[in-house]
């Protein structure tokens, strides 16, 4: 089976933990653990229960955005 590799920049995180930074890296076969996210109902996850955050529930550019455990109704965790 043949595995496709994005070429170009990801959105990744080094660890699985509430409030984990979430930044742009290089796709590379070696982070697809980290790099790999699902989309479901405007919830955006990675690692089956964490997900994309917005700090704070800051709703200003420039907001720095971080990975939480996924909670049905967060609406910081709606995009």
């Amino acid at each position: 089976m043949e595995l496709a590799i994005a070429i170009g920049p990801c959105i990744t995180t080094q660890n699985q933990f509430n409030g984990s930074t979430v930044f742009i890296d290089d796709c590379k076969a070696s982070n697809v653990h980290t790099n790999t996210w699902t989309i479901d109902n405007g919830v955006i996850s990675i690692f089956g229960n964490m997900c994309l955050d917005v700090t704070n529930g800051v709703n200003q550019d420039g907001t720095l955005l971080q990975i939480w455990q996924c909670v049905e109704g967060n609406t910081n965790l709606q995009w």
